[in-house]
């Protein structure tokens, strides 16, 4: 993707809690910029909460944004305003869309909410847009880079990567933050000072923001290092593709060159099956999210990031890829591994209304049955009152009549429910 056919548009959100699936977006910052990150438009909205929504108490001591209680602007409002602003700003160019944690989160809270209305689900990848989260970046430049970029760390000396925290130790100040827009501002000062001492760290996860681009990457000579933070510690390792999920696409198979490929093409599947985790040869990543990816030879002093000189890794990840057989043994196995859920028989609606019929008439069946059961019940009351309540139990031909009636309504329960099996029996099959 060239320079001159996108721009960038970084997001933000302010929500009701943490919880992806139930928490609410109250406040959305998007901010529209050239590739030189010039700012060109900006897009600030907020909406009250949903009636079936119950903020947290912890969000809202975050963010304060508690104008949003009182705001007369609908959730509904709020994404149409998002999505046609969006849909304008994508007309003459692509869009890359950014966020800091987004994949986990903002970008979650934008597709559940777009599709909540009724819209598309997914503006923010498709139609020729792509995606970039930038804390991902921010993992590549922590393992490889962190001489260039300051990163702020703990007592124990564990790295810190919130948004404002990087800020700050880069000189940018982050009075403000946790508001929408002050974020994507957070975003864009940082990415200019990323740009200005490392620009080969922003290029890469530029063409890698699409699957195409990611898939590119993934390929290109000689291999791949990944950089991983857990803990506030770094984790890098050099990869190289060696599979594809059957089930999903999406799913690529990373083999860490760090174990011989040579053990593993002698491995039956069973064992294979057992090298998947974190601690096994096989690492699985999701190509249409930003992975903590770089091309080997974008990294200075390389060397000094192995374990295992660069020559041998190199052959290895040659070794991988000229072996097909072996990529398509993995892809199998990574397919066998998951569980299929048996079919199951779902009611769908057509257009000749048959499955309604179907449902109708078992659900004719079911009332019928029921009153059935319901006359046999009310029978053995009937019959048991006197016996239970002594003062209402009647004299001489009260009592036939009172027997009469209990046996009345036992023998129409009992009709009830044969004719309803009876025609059951008959027209089911039809």
């Amino acid at each position: 993707m060239s320079d001159e056919n996108k721009l960038y548009v970084f997001n933000d959100t302010e929500t009701t809690g943490l919880n992806t699936w139930f928490s609410q977006i109250i406040q959305i910052g998007s901010v529209l910029s050239d590739e030189n990150f010039e700012v060109l438009e900006e897009l600030d909205i907020s909406s009250k909460v949903l009636p079936w929504v119950v903020p947290t108490v912890g969000a809202y001591k975050v963010h304060k944004q508690l104008d949003s209680l009182n705001s007369n602007m609908s959730h509904l409002d709020m994404m149409t305003a998002l999505k046609d602003k969006w849909s304008l700003w994508s007309k003459e160019k692509n869009l890359i869309h950014v966020t800091y944690n987004g994949m986990k989160f903002d970008e979650e809270l934008f597709r559940r909410q777009f599709y909540w209305n009724l819209y598309d689900p997914y503006m923010t990848n498709t139609n020729g847009a792509s995606r970039i989260d930038l804390m991902v970046v921010m993992m590549v430049i922590a393992n490889f880079f962190s001489d260039q970029i300051l990163f702020p760390t703990d007592d124990e000396g564990k790295i810190k990567y919130k948004l404002e925290l990087l800020a700050e130790e880069n000189g940018i100040s982050a009075q403000n933050a946790h508001d929408a827009v002050v974020d994507c501002y957070l975003m864009i000062n940082l990415l200019r000072v990323i740009k200005e001492k490392i620009p080969e760290v922003w290029s890469s996860a530029v063409s890698a923001s699409s699957k195409e681009g990611c898939m590119k990457l993934l390929n290109s000579e000689p291999f791949c290092m990944q950089g991983e933070l857990y803990g506030g510690k770094k984790f890098t390792y050099p990869v190289v593709p060696c599979g594809q999920n059957p089930n999903n696409k999406n799913e690529i198979i990373l083999l860490d060159l760090y174990f011989d490929p040579k053990e593993l093409f002698e491995m039956k599947d069973n064992e294979l099956k057992g090298q998947f985790g974190r601690s096994g040869a096989f690492k699985k990543i999701a190509i249409n999210k930003t992975i903590p990816l770089i091309n080997a030879k974008n990294i200075p002093n390389l060397s000094k990031f192995l374990d295992v000189p660069e020559k041998q890794l190199e052959e290895r990840a040659k070794l991988v890829k000229e072996n097909i057989d072996f990529q398509e043994k993995i892809s199998n196995v990574l397919g066998e591994t998951q569980f299929n859920w048996p079919s199951q028989e779902i009611v769908e609606q057509d257009s000749q209304g048959e499955s309604d019929k179907k449902v109708r008439k078992q659900n004719n069946s079911s009332i019928g049955i029921r009153f059935g059961q319901f006359l046999l019940i009310a029978s053995v009351d009937v019959f048991l009152i006197p016996n239970i309540f002594t003062s209402l139990t009647p004299n001489g031909y009260e009592m036939i009549a009172w027997m009469g009636w209990a046996m009345a309504l036992f023998i129409l329960g009992l009709i009830a429910i044969v004719i309803t099996y009876l025609l059951k029996a008959i027209f089911g099959s039809k």
